[in-house]
């Protein structure tokens, strides 16, 4: 890692920089380094960087976030910081830079399996909801520990965007609940502006409820081009599915569909 936060101190002028580390025993003391070499980049205007796996902690992200808030001309930053440990705290301070960084217009985060709950999912929601110009947000949390207000706080940052034109939520195997969904669903459903949309909430409790709003809130997106919908194993039973293969009947411009409703027990009424 210093070697390559040496070679990246020497390239002043770099525009676009895409990394990927993961699984690469990086540590903490490896993570300081390279943190200060990308502060160091005044003109990035595009980001990606691949953390996953890298023992990184709360501490790691601190120092990381400090550096990357420096970076104001920056429009596009992706980080995947799956399978570490930040906890509530790490996504604290990455919610900080983003504050910091009111030009973004790109915004994806891959957090899966870091032991996050409703606190982080709040900040982090807090700080989305500034982002003016943000019309691309992505945000994967599979595998942490959010309930119902985390959910609540995620679909206010939602509903906070100005002209989205892709939105993708990940929040598999968390415990989201029939209210959770529900709000997520209102959220989403008032964004006419959407042309992508993923939702992925398998091993939740959607139940009929959550599919109800799910579908009403489909219904009115008419111009969706691409949909990924992950309801697997979330009891919505065949009225549930019903209701959402209307919903999908009624997107006569989508171009690409993905569907994933295994483990719903929705009978042949709920695919006729």
């Amino acid at each position: 890692a210093a070697s390559l936060a040496r070679a990246l101190g020497a390239l002043a002028g770099l525009r676009n920089l895409e990394a990927d580390l993961s699984f690469s025993d990086l540590g903490e003391a490896g993570a300081e380094p390279l943190s200060r070499a990308i502060g160091a980049m005044c003109g990035l205007a595009r980001l990606e960087l691949s953390l996953r796996s890298c023992r990184l902690g709360a501490g790691g992200m601190r120092r990381f976030a400090r550096e990357v808030q420096k970076l104001q001309g920056l429009t596009r930053l992706k980080l995947d910081m799956s399978f570490n440990d930040l906890g509530d705290v790490g996504v604290r301070e990455l919610s900080y830079a983003v504050t910091a960084l009111p030009g973004l217009e790109t915004l994806g985060l891959d957090l899966n399996r870091n032991y996050i709950g409703d606190a982080g999912v709040g900040w982090l929601a807090q700080g989305v909801a500034t982002l003016v110009n943000l019309t691309d947000f992505q945000l994967v949390l599979f595998d942490n520990q959010v309930c119902q207000s985390g959910v609540r706080e995620l679909a206010n940052a939602v509903r906070a965007l100005r002209e989205p034109a892709r939105l993708a939520l990940g929040l598999n195997r968390n415990a989201i609940s029939e209210a959770g969904v529900q709000d997520l669903a209102h959220a989403a459903g008032t964004h006419h502006s959407l042309k992508d949309l993923q939702l992925s909430l398998s091993i939740s409790s959607v139940g009929w409820a959550g599919a109800h709003d799910l579908a009403m809130a489909l219904g009115g997106l008419h111009g969706l081009r691409t949909l990924v919908l992950d309801l697997n194993v979330n009891h919505i039973g065949a009225a549930g599915a019903r209701l959402l293969a209307q919903a999908l009947g009624s997107l006569r411009h989508l171009a690409s569909l993905c569907y994933l409703a295994s483990g719903n027990r929705m009978g042949d009424v709920g695919v006729k």
